[in-house]
Parts: structure tokens; C-alpha cells; sequence
């Protein structure tokens, strides 16, 4: 008759439990920091726009043309799509600008 030991957690089983448990340690460290990083990014977005507000409609019109022919630069290069798509941030703000202003494409190639 043979003895039937139980055994123990292995020393993998034990290492998967202990990263599963940092995983989920780190990730509600994480939620917990989401809050004031939202915060953070509302004030930057605002203090950006309190920028442009005191620009001109030429100088608004320069920083289209400057954040649309660096993402243009971004996608002839060959860059990631992540990349790009950080890089069409500025240029929808911009834009956001120019349209609550009034300013279209017929007063821009004049």
C-alpha cells in the first residue's frame, strides 16, 4: 500500500501567488493616483487655453501651421501611431481655438 503525501504549493505556485498579489497591490496604487492626475490634466489643458486666448489670430494661425507640419513630419517618418495621435493633441486644441474665434479657411489665405 503506497502512502499518499499532499503537497504543498510549489515554489511556482507560490511566486505566481505572490506576483498576482503585487499586481493587484500596484494597479489600486494606481486608481487611487488617477483622480489627481485628472486634476492635473485639466489645469494644464486650461492654463494652455488661457495661453492661446491671448495670442493673436496670426499667432494662433502660426501654431496650426506649426503642430499640423510636425504631426504631418510624424507620419511621413514613419512613427508609431501612439506618437502620432500625442502629436494630434496639440493641433485639436489649436483648432478648438481657431473655431470658438471664428477664424476659417478663407481668412487664413488671405
Amino acid at each position: 500500500m503506497s502512502k499518499h503525501v499532499e503537497a504543498g504549493p510549489t515554489a511556482v505556485e507560490g511566486r505566481i501567488g505572490a506576483f498576482a498579489q503585487t499586481v493587484v497591490k500596484d494597479g489600486r496604487d494606481l486608481a487611487s493616483q488617477l483622480p489627481e492626475v485628472a486634476s492635473g490634466a485639466r489645469d494644464v489643458l486650461s492654463a494652455t487655453q488661457r495661453g492661446l486666448d491671448h495670442l493673436s489670430d496670426g499667432g494662433i494661425v502660426a501654431a496650426m501651421a506649426v503642430s499640423t507640419g510636425f504631426a504631418a513630419g510624424l507620419l511621413v517618418a514613419g512613427a508609431p501611431r501612439l506618437v502620432l495621435a500625442l502629436a494630434l493633441i496639440p493641433m485639436g486644441i489649436v483648432s478648438r481655438s481657431l473655431l470658438t474665434r471664428g477664424v476659417g479657411p478663407a481668412s487664413l489665405f488671405q
